[in-house]
């Protein structure tokens, strides 16, 4: 199975244990990466399922939503959401639809 690193870091532990438990039997292999990459290991037979972090494109392949995840700013000091352009932003290297989400809200919020 391929597995995005969000899945891996936060969801798969537990699923794997239920797994486990239900199909002591079955062996598995597990390929971690971005969700973009997972993805396509699907898409390309290399993997028999995967979890993925946004809604990609799988032409020919079916897919279900498992969970919505919710997306926070977070601060140790008080923030007033309309005070955000002019406060310093940390940007890191991720999934670039969760990039596209929070880059859409902005540009919905904000003009700056």
């Amino acid at each position: 199975m391929g597995v995005s690193n969000f899945f891996a870091n936060y969801k798969l532990a537990h699923i794997l244990k239920l797994f486990k438990q239900q199909y002591p039997h079955v062996e598995f292999k597990v390929i971690t990466g971005w969700s973009k990459d997972v993805s396509q290991l699907v898409h390309n037979n290399d993997v028999h399922i995967g979890f993925v972090r946004g809604d990609y494109s799988c032409r020919g392949l079916v897919k279900h939503q498992l969970f919505e995840e919710t997306i926070c700013v977070t601060s140790k000091e008080e923030i007033v959401i309309a005070d955000l352009p002019h406060l310093p932003r940390i940007d890191y290297r991720g999934d670039y639809l969760l990039k596209s989400v929070i880059d859409n809200w902005w540009a919905e919020n904000f003009t700056q």
